[in-house]
């Protein structure tokens, strides 16, 4: 068991500056991933342009309200 030891100490001992590199460039690697990591973005909140009170209609909103467009108006065809 001892002679193990030896071993892995000797071996230790000459890859010392390759282990020491290799362990740096692992925590690069592990700092430029965490680095890069897509940030919060903040979505805007949609306000309703109705006749009614702004202030009202701002309040009752929720960010997870859906929202609903109604597009009215004449529609060109053309025949194919």
């Amino acid at each position: 068991m001892i002679d193990k030891l030896d071993v892995i100490r000797d071996k230790l001992a000459v890859y010392k500056i390759w282990l020491l590199l290799g362990g740096i460039i692992l925590i690069g690697c592990i700092v430029m991933i965490v680095i890069k990591q897509p940030k919060e973005v903040a979505v805007p909140t949609a306000y309703s342009m109705s006749s009614t009170s702004s202030s009202a209609a701002a309040t009752s909103i929720s960010p997870k309200t859906a929202v609903m467009i109604d597009v009215k108006g004449a529609v060109k065809t053309t025949k194919m």
